[in-house]
């Protein structure tokens, strides 16, 4: 799979304040990639720095392997701020000079603002956009020319339920077109929802890398009764794959160390002289899985 984007040792400093340590992080080629983390983690300053807009202090990127040089630009599509367009133009207009900024022969405007919803206020001001139709048309704007990656920082920062929706689904129908996406959030069910790789940022360093539910799924998590619960409490006890975490006469929980199956587990149960009065289990989510890993750091 082709590379994307190279980021090896990336550090940045706002005077005492680290906003990145030693960042190092590989985007390939239909990765779908959240940069989570609360605010202050060195999202926003990772995607300035690989965007030019900022300069790292140590470390150093490449884009596509640096098949572009410098021009690679030119194949970036990219959301950083509040969308910015000339109020008293309309959406044709405003796309059009995008498009010469850009150097782009042919747009193709009328396929982005169909791929954007916006096809029926193409006539319309931008100031008589609401926020989210804002932000439609600024993702418009970023796929103008057809670029190999999009950026976006927090795309649904301050909108409504309604815009919300309307910019997730614009964002998973482009990640099921194959476009390579990094998007950075603080918002975890966005990124659970729009993502199938997340990198968790956390006080400038990454602590973790990879594709969605990963952990989850050596982490399956039960509650279990039965007839006889001693018999059960020593066979779940017995089993190095189960880590149990609260047992009492009437209930056992716990979770799986390891990757299992519903079906792997119910059979080993039975097989073991169990019956089962009542049986739960479950999958951790992804915030979940960013509490567990941001509670281990400092």
């Amino acid at each position: 799979m082709d590379k994307i984007i190279t980021i090896q040792n990336l550090s940045k400093n706002y005077g005492s304040i680290r906003a990145l340590d030693g960042l190092n992080l590989e985007v390939q080629k239909g990765d779908v990639l959240g940069i989570l983390g609360p605010n202050g983690s060195g999202k926003t300053t990772t995607l300035g720095i690989i965007l030019g807009i900022l300069q790292a202090d140590s470390g150093n990127f490449v884009w596509f392997n640096d098949a572009y040089g410098k021009h690679h630009r030119r194949k970036i599509g990219s959301i950083l701020e509040t969308p910015n367009f000339y109020p008293y133009l309309n959406a044709d207009d405003n796309l059009s000079i995008v498009a010469q900024i850009k150097n782009i022969e042919n747009p193709r405007i009328d396929e982005a603002l169909e791929t954007v919803d916006l096809l029926s206020r193409r006539k319309s001001k931008f100031s008589t956009y609401s926020l989210g139709m804002k932000q439609r048309l600024a993702i418009a704007g970023a796929i103008l020319g057809d670029p190999e990656v999009l950026l976006f920082d927090e795309p649904t920062n301050g909108l409504d339920p309604n815009g919300i929706a309307d910019v997730r689904n614009i964002l998973k129908r482009l990640a099921e077109q194959g476009n390579t996406i990094i998007m950075a959030s603080h918002i975890l069910d966005e990124v659970e929802k729009i993502c199938n790789k997340v990198a968790i940022l956390k006080k400038g360093k990454l602590l973790s890398c990879n594709p969605i539910g990963s952990q989850s799924k050596s982490n399956v998590m039960f509650e279990i009764s039965a007839i006889d619960m001693d018999k059960l409490n020593k066979t779940l006890s017995s089993n190095h794959h189960i880590k149990i975490t609260e047992s009492n006469l009437t209930m056992i929980k716990g979770h799986f160390v390891m990757e299992t199956s519903t079906q792997d587990f119910s059979r080993y149960l039975y097989d073991s002289g169990n019956i089962i009065t009542h049986f739960n289990i479950r999958k951790q989510n992804l915030e979940e899985d960013y509490l567990k890993i941001t509670s281990n750091q400092a």
